[in-house]
């Protein structure tokens, strides 16, 4: 939304590249936890609303680099890819917060009622010892890949 504002590309080169590293987070969290799902439930993918939810997450998000890659008119690129992401953050928590809620479906998938993190219910208090610090690493980790990956942008950006 700062780009459509403003019109600076380094608000462009930050959307680029926080979307790059969504797209490798969500990549790495389709994958495992297909591997997860194989020895845990016996099967690779179910039907559940979570997981088509995180399928088309991942499906918005590759849309849209092939909107970036395609699009010729190099001034409005970043205008079209602004709008797309801010339709598609929306799309993306429908998918993910709301629809999966809506159903009334049985989700193999913590949080029906509401946060899984936070719910007493949903998990253990030994789990929790290991599930938070585990988050807050992973979160770290995803600003500082997006931090290096925005300078190298950049870099390129004012070298071009």
């Amino acid at each position: 939304m700062r780009y459509l504002n403003s019109d600076k590309i380094e608000y462009d080169l930050k959307a680029a590249s926080s979307a790059k590293i969504a797209l490798i987070f969500c990549s790495l969290g389709l994958i495992t936890g297909s591997i997860w799902a194989r020895f845990a439930w016996g099967d690779w993918w179910t039907t559940d609303a979570k997981l088509n939810g995180a399928a088309v997450s991942f499906l918005l998000l590759a849309a849209y680099f092939i909107l970036r890659k395609s699009a010729e008119d190099k001034p409005n690129k970043g205008k079209i890819a602004a709008v797309y992401n801010i339709l598609s953050f929306f799309m993306t928590m429908a998918l993910i917060m709301v629809l999966p809620r809506l159903t009334g479906a049985a989700s193999l998938h913590p949080g029906e009622d509401g946060n899984p993190a936070f719910s007493s219910y949903d998990l253990d208090s030994n789990l929790r010892m290991v599930f938070y610090p585990a988050c807050a690493g992973w979160i770290i980790t995803g600003i500082w890949i997006y931090n290096l990956h925005y300078r190298i942008s950049n870099l390129k950006n004012t070298q071009s």
